[in-house]
């Protein structure tokens, strides 16, 4: 074969198996493979590489002949093993290559058994020419000779075979099926790849389910529902869904995701406890793509469109009864939409995804800063904060907006745990008196029953008395362990709760020698214009969070 045909022969498997099973397509990979499918032509000075290097060829060709030592199974198994080590220097790099070169090396071999003089592989160990195919009554019938018309054309048509190849290549043999398919199974597919590190864009033809109305052009994919099913935004920023047939508004006929714009993805939790819906707004900047999920419970009132699943199959990114609101995809705009800006959060969480489009490092870091800031402060039940800022008023970092304050003196709460401790010591000497008179009483009935038990004894041995009659000396013996023994269980509830007092004692002891009794001075972390001021409860704590927005630029 000439060379023309052996390099686009190799260039062809290369793009065909290689490519497909993990290789990396790059140019020095095709150069690797290339050059490779020539080398064992070093063996005659006609070729192309025994051209370039005759003192190598001329001896080769002398010694050995043509198509037989640098053509064997023998030397390609050898070359494997001499470059065997080289895969320990870079792993990575090194394997792509080293299998390049192997593959690009013997494909040149197997060409040549498609020539009239086959090739002998199996060389030093036999000169038995290998060819394929073989005829057995016309040897030469389906072979190549050397440089012929038929040669040239393999050359051409292997040259054609790689521009499909290179296709599926280049788009990766998923991707290429998927381009091929364009179902919805495969643009959800795409999609979950795709959308990782990109805004996603599909070209849609599909039509409506009901209107059988038809829907072609290129939109913004938002979201996957599921496996078979996507979201899509239109002009009028409305979110539609496109799927199967009867499981979706439009049915996907042909439908193809692209990359778009790169973007980063960001997950927040936002508590939604105690205030409206419009306050989302100032959590985040507006010009990033902001869609919200979640249930949340209010006490409001709230008219919402009918549920898509009642048989109107739009689909609604806010949903639910007059308690409970259900987010889905949804955005500010829908919030705005629906008229749901002061509807009251009873309870409830929502996650927040925010896509930022990347242009460069220094918008992507504006855009991850959010122009409001959150300082909080939590008081105990025995401390009461007092507000020192308002409203509309402007603050500073290390600005004083609160104070915290106890809300019993020290020396009170002293004094109130030490009267409940002797009140404790009251109550088990009480309790202990009790015991100890049930005990005594239980002790002389034990005698008494312990003396008829002797006397019963007796009157056995003497043959006068039926056995068992030491039952009740038993059942006495017991009742008496019984009542001791709660006489230490007491002590012990009783010694837990004096400890846990004179503990809070020692506590607010400390706490009066460091001077904290009186007002602590809580000071803002962040400058800016208090929006709002929010007090929640947390079990037996109390929550106070300032909302300020910063002022200029967000950095």
């Amino acid at each position: 074969m000439i060379a023309p045909t052996h390099i686009t022969f190799a260039e062809f498997l290369y793009l065909l198996i290689l490519t497909t099973t993990g290789v990396a397509l790059s140019p020095i990979n095709a150069i690797v493979v290339g050059i490779a499918s020539l080398l064992p032509d070093v063996d005659t000075q006609a070729s192309t590489v025994g051209k370039l290097i005759p003192f190598i060829s001329k001896r080769i060709e002398r010694r050995f002949g043509h198509r037989t030592l640098t053509h064997s199974v023998m030397f390609i198994v050898s070359l494997a093993i001499v470059f065997s080590p080289l895969l320990i220097l870079n792993l990575d790099l090194n394997l792509d290559l080293y299998l390049c070169f192997l593959i690009g090396y013997a494909s040149h071999p197997f060409l040549d058994t498609m020539t009239v003089n086959g090739v002998k592989l199996f060389y030093p160990f036999s000169n038995v020419k290998c060819v394929f195919p073989f005829e057995v009554n016309q040897p030469h019938r389906y072979r190549v000779q050397t440089g012929s018309k038929v040669d040239k054309t393999l050359a051409f048509f292997f040259l054609i075979g790689c521009i499909p190849t290179f296709l599926i290549a280049h788009q990766g043999y998923e991707r290429f099926v998927r381009f091929t398919q364009r179902s919805i199974g495969s643009a959800v597919r795409d999609y979950n790849e795709l959308s990782k590190t990109h805004a996603v864009v599909a070209d849609i033809t599909a039509h409506d389910l009901l209107t059988k109305q038809k829907l072609t052009g290129r939109f913004e994919i938002v979201g996957a529902l599921n496996d078979h099913t996507l979201l899509f935004k239109t002009n009028d920023n409305k979110l539609h869904t496109v799927g199967k047939e009867y499981q979706a508004e439009y049915v996907a006929e042909n439908i193809l995701c692209y990359k778009g714009s790169p973007v980063t993805t960001a997950i927040r939790s936002v508590d939604m406890a105690n205030h409206t819906l419009g306050l989302l707004a100032n959590y985040f900047n507006p010009d990033d793509e902001v869609l919200f999920f979640g249930t949340l419970r209010t006490r409001d009132k709230v008219a919402l469109p009918p549920d898509p699943d009642g048989g109107d199959r739009e689909f609604s990114p806010v949903k639910g009864s007059s308690s409970h609101l259900a987010f889905n995809y949804a955005s500010m705009n829908d919030i705005t939409r629906l008229g749901l800006e002061n509807v009251l959060i009873e309870q409830g969480t929502l996650i927040a995804r925010s896509v930022v489009r990347v242009t460069n490092a220094d918008v992507m870091w504006l855009h991850l800063h959010s122009p409001y800031a959150e300082v909080s402060f939590v008081a105990t039940p025995d401390q009461n904060i007092t507000l020192q800022a308002r409203v509309g008023d402007t603050v500073d970092v290390n600005d004083v907006i609160a104070t915290l304050a106890l809300t019993t003196p020290i020396e009170a709460q002293i004094q109130l745990h030490r009267n409940q401790i002797n009140a404790l010591k009251a109550e088990l000497s009480h309790k202990l008196d009790e015991l100890q008179a049930k005990i005594e009483k239980k002790r002389s009935e034990f005698r008494r029953d312990s003396m008829g038990t002797l006397r019963q004894r007796e009157l056995q041995k003497r043959g006068f008395s039926a056995q068992g009659g030491n039952m009740q000396s038993h059942r006495s013996s017991t009742d008496l362990r019984v009542l001791v023994n709660s006489q230490t269980i007491l002590r012990e509830k009783y010694d837990l709760k004096i400890q846990k007092h004179n503990t809070d004692i020692l506590r607010l002891q400390a706490k009066q020698k460091t001077s904290l009794q009186g007002d602590a001075l809580l000071r803002s972390t962040a400058s800016g214009i208090i929006t709002e001021i929010r007090q929640t409860s947390e079990g037996t704590k109390r929550r106070t969070t300032f909302i300020i927005r910063r002022l200029g630029k967000v950095q």
